[in-house]
Order: structure tokens, then sequence, then C-alpha cells
């Protein structure tokens, strides 16, 4: 598999920055958005905090424009739907425990039931503490007249994984197994409210339990 403009040339930088004695894998701090002034709206940036926290971090004004509300601070998995938290743990767990990068591919509807093919990847990097605990992202439509916004495609239960690549970034790559979906393709439904609806509470309640196997 092979990289493609915007996502070759992040691979490339992340490669080139400077390690810490030991470690296969940069330090946050030494990432310097300034270098991605073309892609900065679609670069994100999360943190695992806890098994239950994977906090979003802002590398630019211009992502919380383009979710259309503040995500500083906002849990991914708040975002997701309760079906999809599992794999979403599973997924960052195999980025930064292996630690490895990944390259997602995925059909993407969004609020006008448009669909999009988009391309991902993600990379691990360390706190200062050289823990594993950051994930810097990129995310390009293949059709960029057909807008997608973030917030129609980060974690919502209406996009369709066409395939998930680890890459062996030194460590080798995990071993994954996500749980499967045996639901009708939402693709072919109304797409979902808006995400931060899923902020606001009702009388459901989320699952109990931590989210990792």
């Amino acid at each position: 598999m092979e990289l493609s403009g915007p996502l070759s040339e992040m691979m490339e930088y992340w490669r080139a920055l400077p390690r810490q004695t030991g470690s296969v894998i940069p330090n946050r701090l030494a990432f310097h958005p300034k270098h991605f002034t073309h892609i900065m709206p679609r670069l994100s940036l999360l943190k695992r905090v806890d098994d239950d926290q994977l906090m979003f971090g802002v590398v630019a004004t211009s992502v919380e424009e383009l979710w259309a509300h503040p995500v500083t601070g906002i849990n991914a998995y708040d975002l997701a739907a309760p079906k999809m938290q599992q794999n979403l743990s599973r997924f960052c767990d195999a980025i930064l425990d292996q630690p490895s990068g990944a390259f997602v591919k995925e059909t993407v509807a969004n609020e006008h039931g448009q669909l999009n093919q988009v391309n991902s990847l993600y990379l691990p990097m360390n706190d200062k503490d050289g823990i594993p605990n950051y994930i810097l992202g990129c995310t390009l439509a293949e059709k960029p007249g057909n807008k997608v916004p973030l917030s129609d495609r980060f974690v919502l239960d209406h996009n369709k994984i066409r395939g998930i690549k680890f890459l062996d970034i030194g460590c080798g790559t995990p071993a994954v197994d996500f749980v499967l979906d045996n639901t009708p393709n939402t693709l072919t439904h109304t797409p979902r409210p808006n995400w931060w609806q899923r902020l606001i509470p009702t009388s459901s309640t989320r699952p109990s339990g931590p989210r990792r196997h």
C-alpha cells in the first residue's frame, strides 16, 4: 500500500521527527503543525487518558470551524455509537500499544445523504514522559468537491469502513479482532442526527463496564 499526497507528506515528516533514545516514535512536542498549513483543517489529535477517555486536542482553530462546534476536551467515545465504542477502543489501543500506524478507507454519508470515499492516516506519538498516548490523524476526501465535514465522518455509525491496514513503523503490526455488526448497512437509510446531539442526556444510558477486552 502506497500513501500519496498529503498523507504521504505527513508520513515522511513524522518519520523524520527526532526520537528519544530507544523510542521508535516521536514525541508530541516535536510536531509543529505550521509545516502543514495546507492540510491543517484535516489534522486531528487524540490523547488517550485512560480506558474510557480518548480526548480531542486541537491542532488548529480551523479544525473546530469544520466541526461547527468546539471539540477541545471532548471525549471521542461520547461521539461514537455504543456498538462502535469497543472497536474504537481496540483500534486506538492497537496504534498506541504496538505501536503502529493505520490507514483507513471509509465510505461516509454526510447530513444530506451524499456519499464520499475518505482516506485517513493515523500515527502514534509519545507524551512528555515518553509514553505513547497521542494519535495524530489526517483525513482526506477522494472527491474534495463533495464536502464531508469532520463532524459527519469521525466515528458515527452511518460510516462504512472499507478497509483498515496497520502499518509497520518498526514494531510489526497488531492482530486485532473487531466486533462485527450484522445490522443492515445504515448508509441506505437517513443519516443520524448531528454528533453533538449524542451529548444531550436522554433516558438511555451508556453501556457499563470497560470498553477493552
